[in-house]
Parts: structure tokens; sequence; C-alpha cells
């Protein structure tokens, strides 16, 4: 049986990203129009989806070698979601090679899955097919994860069946389908908190797709008003409503019912559906924000240990922001978030020499299989391995 190419979601075009028609109306505000040439600009281009296809080929090729032909790779997170830019990572999960519920892992699953992640970046730098910077295995993490950099300046975190990434994933992605302003406000927060350190969840920031579900959840609250179309006043309730009205002690973020509710009525519907909530035995579980994933009921921010530091650039960035669109001065008021120009400009990607072998490609056209089998020169090894 041919081996069938690993799919992405396909490059958005510019019409079915944003409603051009709605996008330019001159009824929108000033800050729509900046929002959206920014979206705009960080789009990832076929480009960047190329170079991703080739990465997950080629590592869904290595995983095949370790755990057979029943492994499987697939993308989840901002890449399978429609939250992408051309700087984002890639999050990827190789399944069918252990069983692994959507709820977590239990410590022998954690042991395999750790063991398995060892054994498949052995195998990464013997095949050298992804040409490796840095390789870092992290089994202590709520999903143990296999870093990775590549020398084509790709980051990407790999990790063994975690099942419910891509379900999320999905999710989000019809989500957004119902919230023209999801995306676009999504994307300005996420550039916003990169840029100050915050979103990563690994050091107390905050995720992808607990950020999805609380701009979601300000989506809800905007049903009927001028926001729900403008992505400028979008962008601004979100960070009021973050910023200085939602009280993260005493509330949570909850889509399967109105988006804010108090975090007791949350836990307390929770313990009705889930057997072991994840703020189930946390002594300080008041103090930390609530995001429940509409998945799984599970705290998908208990880890954003640092959300009262972000909370704070929320409160400054709203202030500073409407400030500025007030003004009406011909100057980009996003540029109070962060440095617009230096975001939306593009590194250069060295065009590295691909090969593949004649053999192969003659099978591979034989079978009707996509041709992307790009093997990286053998003189091109890793630079950087370190397993801890």
């Amino acid at each position: 049986m041919a081996l069938q190419s690993p799919r992405l979601p396909k490059p958005p075009t510019s019409r079915a990203t944003l409603d051009l028609d709605s996008v330019y109306d001159h009824a929108l505000s000033p800050l729509h129009h900046n929002v959206a040439d920014f979206v705009r600009d960080v789009a990832p281009n076929r480009r960047d989806y190329l170079r991703w296809r080739r990465v997950i080929f080629d590592i869904e090729n290595a995983s095949r070698d370790v755990f057979g032909r029943r492994a499987r790779v697939r993308p989840f997170g901002s890449i399978a979601s429609g939250l992408a830019t051309f700087r984002s990572d890639l999050d990827l999960v190789v399944c069918d090679v252990i069983g692994v519920t959507s709820g977590g892992y239990t410590p022998a699953q954690r042991a395999r899955a750790v063991q398995a992640l060892y054994r498949l970046a052995k195998r990464l730098v013997q095949r050298r097919d992804v040409v490796i910077e840095t390789m870092q295995v992290i089994p202590m993490a709520r999903v143990p994860i296999l870093k990775i950099v590549t020398q084509d300046a790709i980051s990407l975190d790999l990790s063994v069946h975690n099942a419910a990434g891509p379900l999320a994933a999905e999710f989000i992605r019809k989500k957004l389908k119902e919230y023209p302003t999801a995306r676009p406000v999504c994307l300005v927060i996420k550039t916003f908190l990169k840029e100050l350190g915050l979103n990563e969840v690994a050091s107390g920031g905050l995720g992808g797709y607990a950020l999805a579900n609380m701009v979601l959840a300000q989506c809800l609250e905007d049903k009927g008003t001028p926001a729900e179309e403008d992505y400028g006043e979008a962008l601004l309730n979100f960070l009021e409503l973050f910023g200085t009205r939602f009280d993260y002690v005493r509330q949570g973020v909850c889509l399967r019912r109105d988006g804010i509710l108090p975090k007791k009525q949350i836990e307390e519907e929770a313990r009705k559906w889930i057997f072991n909530p994840a703020w189930e035995g946390r002594t300080d579980r008041k103090k930390r924000l609530l995001v429940e994933d509409p998945l799984t009921g599970l705290n998908i921010s208990g880890a954003s240990s640092r959300y009262g530091e972000i909370r704070g650039h929320f409160s400054r960035a709203y202030g500073e922001l409407k400030r500025e669109t007030e003004k009406g001065e011909n100057v980009n008021p996003l540029n109070v978030l962060f440095d617009v120009a230096e975001v939306i400009r593009r590194p250069e990607v060295p065009n590295r020499p691909h090969r593949i072998h004649t053999a192969r490609r003659r099978r591979l056209e034989r079978t009707g299989e996509t041709v992307m089998r790009l093997r990286a020169p053998h003189a091109m090894g890793c630079s950087a391995v370190r397993l801890c």
C-alpha cells in the first residue's frame, strides 16, 4: 500500500481569510483596517506550507522506521486550527503508537511516551532527513515532547499520541468560521504575548489553545454589537475584558455555557461529567486562571502561573491602544503593542539543495504519491543535540 502524504490544511487565500468586501467598509474603524492589514501580512504563504509539509513527511518516515508502518504524523495547534503565522511553530503528534486517552497520561503511558521520543530522536539524527540545529526531550511536561529546531529555522514540538491535540485544533477551526473577528484578534494577541515572552506555557505564559477559548468567549459577549464585525472594536473589547473586568480569581472561561461564568459553578458542573478535573486537589487553584477545555472539561490554563502579569499587560495595552486610536493621526496604533514593521518582516530562509533518488521518484510516480521526499545532503549534520 502506498504511503500517504501527511496533510496540512490548505493555505488560506486572501478572500478565504478575510471578507474583503467588509474588511474595507468605510463604516468600520481605522483600527479594523490596521488589524486586517496585519493579518494579511503575517499569514503563511504557500512556500511556508511547503517547508512545513517537507518536515512533516520526513518525520513521518522516521516514525515508521521506529514504530512500524502504522505510525502516522498529524499536525495540530495553530497550523491545523487556522491560527498560524509564518513564524509559527509546528505542533506534531505521532499517532497509533501507544494508547493514550484525551484526558492525559498514566505514569506507565508517560514512561512509554518518553522512551518512544528518545528512540525517535535517535533515528532522526541517524537519517539526516531533517537538518537539525538543536533537539531536546522534555519528559516532565504535561505532555512529554521532543523539541526540535531545524537549520531552516523551523521550530517544532513533537508528542506521541496526544489524542486531544488534533481534536482541539478541529474544534477551534470550526469556531473561527462562526466568529469572523476571532482569528484577527487571536493573531494580534498571540504576537503581543510572544513579543513579551509570555506565550509559552512551560514558563507560566498563556498557551494558544487557552487564548483561543478566551477570544471566543469575548466573541460571545460581542454578539449583536458593532464589535461582532469590527476587528478593531473586538480587539479593544478583548483587552478591556481580560485586562480590567474579568476577575480570574472568581471567574473562569467556559465555552460550553455563556463564555464567562463563576469559577465555582464551572468546577461543580465539571465534576458531574469528568472524574478528575485538572484543578482537583490543587490548594492554589483559586488563584489560577481557569479556562475549561470544552472537549474534556479539564483546565487548560492551570500552568499559566504568570496570568496576573499578563492581565497587567492587557490592561496597559487597552489604555494605550484606545488613546492612540482616539488621536486620529495617520499612524498604525498597533505599534503600541509591538513593532509592526519588525514583526511582519520575513526572515531570509536559505535555499538548501535537496535531492531525491531516481528509483524512489519513479516508484512514487507509479503509485500516484506526491513526490515530497526531499533529502538533505549527507554533509549537513546535526550541529547540536541535547537529549535530557
